[in-house]
């Protein structure tokens, strides 16, 4: 069990095991327990590989949260976890973070994120991370980076939803496009994102539908490989 009071933090992060179906996978680094700064503790929180912005493996002060009047943001409808959570980084001095697995989290996916629809809960992830980069503008330049990456990744799975579901809808693609472009150069300069990646992220920056007509075919021919490799 961590103790909060003990390690002197104003917020305490756990380890966790992640389940899915392609099996148990551990997604932290083990053993190690250390104070973070509120500058290195925000960048880790807004990093894919990291502990992320989910609240069932952080252990918040009640106290902060109320004299903040913190709250979730009703109005989001995807990406509230992360929200929320940066506005409380911010108002944190020290991080304790201990890589214990102390949370099993199970999910009925193979650990890739897809997006079955292009509604409204998958275009507001589009509004979360632009207020999370309003935010951590001239607070945190690094972290601000990282969440314009995370943005331009979100933009590209829901134009890939758009497609698969056949909508027309042009004013919605226009959007996607719109923010997509608008922070092209986070995504070409991330380290986040292979070479081939980021040849298709141009393809789609040009052409949506192209990007996604080449995502299909050699998408699922990479994907073919992969598991011929590993059978």
């Amino acid at each position: 069990m961590i103790d909060r009071e003990k390690n002197g933090a104003d917020l305490t992060i756990c380890g966790y095991y992640r389940s899915t179906l392609v099996g148990d996978t551990f997604n932290l680094d083990k053993n190690v327990k250390t104070c973070l700064n509120n500058k290195d503790a925000l960048l880790l929180l807004v990093k894919p590989k990291a502990y992320q912005g989910f609240v069932w493996n952080k252990l918040f002060s009640m106290a902060v949260i109320r004299e903040n009047n913190l709250r979730f943001n009703e109005e989001l409808k995807a990406v509230q976890d992360l929200h929320f959570a940066v506005r409380y980084f911010l108002l944190c001095n020290t991080v304790y973070f201990d890589t214990t697995p102390l949370y099993h989290y199970s999910t009925d996916t193979n650990g890739v994120t897809t997006f079955k629809k292009c509604g409204e809960r998958e275009i507001s992830g589009i509004r979360s991370f632009e207020k999370l980069s309003k935010l951590l503008h001239n607070v945190n330049p690094a972290a601000e980076k990282e969440v314009r990456t995370s943005l331009c990744g979100w933009a590209l799975l829901v134009m890939n939803a758009y497609f698969r579901t056949n909508m027309h809808d042009q004013k919605i693609l226009n959007f996607l496009c719109k923010k997509f472009r608008s922070n092209l150069f986070y995504y070409f300069n991330s380290e986040r994102y292979s070479r081939r990646q980021k040849i298709g992220g141009s393809v789609a920056a040009f052409s949506p539908r192209l990007y996604y007509h080449l995502l299909c075919r050699y998408g699922y021919q990479a994907r073919q490989n992969r598991m011929k490799k590993k059978s």
